[in-house]
């Protein structure tokens, strides 16, 4: 099946992608949905041929199945192809002023999201590695609590010097340097993270503050200069969250 760049790059767009499918995935799906077009259902035997053709795990072609976002995007794609106007798939890139114009700003915001999202999530990690869900959703509630509810904007919270002890010694290159971690915490944080810039997060509260009792006690945290008469908080784990 033929597919080109600039439709692909309308696919992605269409579907709001936050999860960054690779490219063969993709294309794997939009095969299926044509074989499914044509056959009127998706068979088996289809998704197991195509797993092999392009390399991808039929566990992932299934899960990518689910996206209805994606499948209509793809849909509306399909039927794009019956349509006169078609880019001419032997045209090089860098001659089809169109072809660069549509296909550049997608990659640029998806790189920009994922930098996003890993920083995010290794603040949540870092913050939250020996707590629980609930306590890595609290961070992450003060976090986007505290922000414009923005992608850049929790970012820019994150930024904000001597905010979070895990970024105290940041250089320029930790910002943008997608460094990866392993384990359910760290995929948990991505988790958090990806729903955080994509829009689907809920805050479990409505904290703007926290903090490790047994390793600091902040002024702001009390109602009183001899730290006898804490402020109103919830303790999760080994934290205190404390609203504004």
């Amino acid at each position: 099946m033929y597919v080109n760049w600039y439709k692909l790059a309308q696919i992605e767009k269409e579907a709001g992608l936050v999860d960054y499918i690779p490219s063969a995935l993709l294309f794997a799906v939009i095969s299926i949905m044509s074989a499914s077009a044509f056959n009127g259902y998706i068979a088996r035997r289809d998704i197991e041929k195509t797993a092999q053709e392009y390399g991808v795990n039929e566990s992932d072609i299934e899960s990518t199945l689910k996206n209805q976002r994606l499948i209509d995007a793809i849909s509306k794609y399909q039927e794009s192809l019956n349509q006169p106007q078609e880019i001419n798939r032997r045209e090089p890139l860098t001659k089809n002023p169109e072809l660069k114009q549509n296909v550049s700003k997608p990659v640029k915001k998806n790189q920009e999201e994922k930098i996003q999202i890993n920083i995010i999530a290794r603040t949540l990690y870092a913050e939250g590695k020996s707590e629980s869900e609930e306590g890595l959703m609290a961070i992450a509630s003060v976090i986007y609590n505290r922000s414009n509810k923005t992608a850049s904007g929790m970012v820019d919270v994150i930024k904000q010097p001597k905010q979070f002890s895990c970024w105290n010694q940041a250089s320029k290159s930790d910002w943008t340097n997608l460094k990866q971690n392993s384990g359910p915490i760290w995929d948990k944080s991505m988790e958090i993270a990806k729903s955080m810039v994509n829009g689907g997060f809920q805050p479990s509260g409505t904290w703007k503050y926290y903090f490790n009792p047994d390793i600091v006690k902040p002024s702001w945290a009390y109602k009183d200069k001899d730290k006898k008469q804490p402020r109103q908080y919830v303790e999760i784990g080994n934290h205190r969250f404390i609203s504004g």
